[in-house]
């Protein structure tokens, strides 16, 4: 992180997220550098880095023949034995990875004013966040000179995906071999037992979450609000837009259906079934408009237009326990559409329906007036009924 730096004629602002050196990569304004580029910058060579692991190699190597010949490790090598299981996994997915680059690349940018968020004052809620990186969401890399230690960001799904079933298999590999000392003398029995449930917990904790994530197959493992936000999409389901294109009609209450789908370019081969459980999210819906003036588009039918998904940013307010309220940014991907059954008269707008029945009663903020009625009524084809 911060290989990519924005800078003025001033000098440096602000480090780059993965999303914007992507995104000038595409739009050709920023040319990557090569893999050579990126060895050359790097303080680490194949030789230093081979040297490490024969080391830690012929460590390994000593405690197997030790165990071979039934003589004992003490406490620490079988500790230091356990921290090989991690040192060779960093080393192996960080073998590409360069070492100890000090300088970035520069990157032309513009100044950013960026809005702070107030920290949590819970010392318990802040914990739990950066644990689990949960933080990252809050940090706007345009308001930092440099990027914070441990900062990962917002990772693609498959990469969180892939990031877990290599991480928990090494998690349990380094709880199984603290149990080499299972029956090893310890300075009592309490400490004895304390080793036994650290170990046997590093072990199972990882366990049931990679077997959690397995048998949940289809449904994604993205987190438990993936499950609970999942919505199942039929072709033929009555729904309405927002605005994608007010000039052509598509606006606010737009009302058509679901004719298909443009799926993902990485959406591996489906089956041919009545229900399909996707990778990743379409590319596109298409929608079949009742009424627009959008021309027909090559490859589609009359009416039929392609709806793509929507990235937006919010800022939502949260009371701690202590009554305090502390700023948190939400990152919501959806495509916009409603499905008609859910029809209020919240952005119902575009004069889409023919004819409304209107029920004035008293709306939930306890005062009615007349931007109640024109939020429906504007809804209308010509003279509501």
């Amino acid at each position: 992180m911060g290989g990519y730096h924005g800078y003025n004629k001033n000098g440096p602002l602000y480090p780059l997220d993965p999303d914007t050196v992507i995104s000038l990569v595409k739009d050709g304004k920023l040319v990557p550098p090569t893999t050579e580029e990126l060895s050359d910058k790097s303080k680490g060579d194949v030789l230093s880095k081979g040297i490490a692991i024969l080391q830690t190699i012929w460590f390994v190597v000593q405690c197997i023949a030790r165990l071979a010949e039934h003589l004992p490790l003490t406490n620490l090598e079988v500790m230091t034995l356990a921290y090989t299981v991690m040192t060779v996994a960093m080393y192996i997915t960080w073998w590409d990875k360069p070492l100890n680059i000090s300088c970035a690349i520069r990157v032309p940018a513009v100044p950013y004013s960026a809005t702070s968020t107030t920290p949590s004052d819970d010392i318990w809620e802040w914990i739990g966040g950066y644990v689990l990186g949960a933080l990252d969401n809050d940090v706007d890399l345009r308001s930092l000179r440099r990027v914070p230690t441990f900062w990962a960001g917002q990772p693609d799904v498959d990469d969180v995906r892939h990031a877990d079933y290599v991480a928990l298999p090494v998690a349990m590999a380094f709880g199984a071999v603290h149990c080499i000392a299972w029956s090893y003398p310890f300075t009592s029995h309490i400490a004895l037992l304390m080793w036994r449930v650290s170990a046997i917990a590093i072990v199972a904790v990882p366990a049931g979450i990679l077997l959690t994530f397995l048998l949940m197959g289809p449904l994604g493992f993205d987190n438990v609000a993936s499950i609970l936000a999942l919505i199942f999409i039929p072709i033929g389901i009555p729904l309405y837009v927002y605005n994608v294109e007010t000039d052509l009609d598509i606006t606010n209450g737009a009302r058509g259906e679901i004719v298909g789908n443009i799926l993902h370019p990485d959406e591996p081969d489906i089956a041919d079934e009545s229900i399909v459980h996707l990778k990743y999210v379409p590319s596109y819906i298409l929608v079949k408009l009742d009424r627009t003036r959008a021309s027909r588009l090559e490859g589609l039918d009359e009416s039929v237009i392609p709806v793509e998904p929507r990235t937006i940013s919010m800022q939502i307010s949260i009371k701690t326990r202590e009554g305090k309220l502390v700023k948190r940014t939400v990152k919501q991907k959806q495509f916009p559409i409603t499905a008609a059954y859910a029809f209020t008269n919240y952005r119902s707008q575009g004069q889409t329906l023919p004819y409304v029945i209107i029920d004035i009663a008293t709306p939930p903020s306890g005062t009615l007036n007349l931007f109640n009625l024109y939020v429906a009524l504007s809804g209308v084809q010509g003279d509501p009924q």
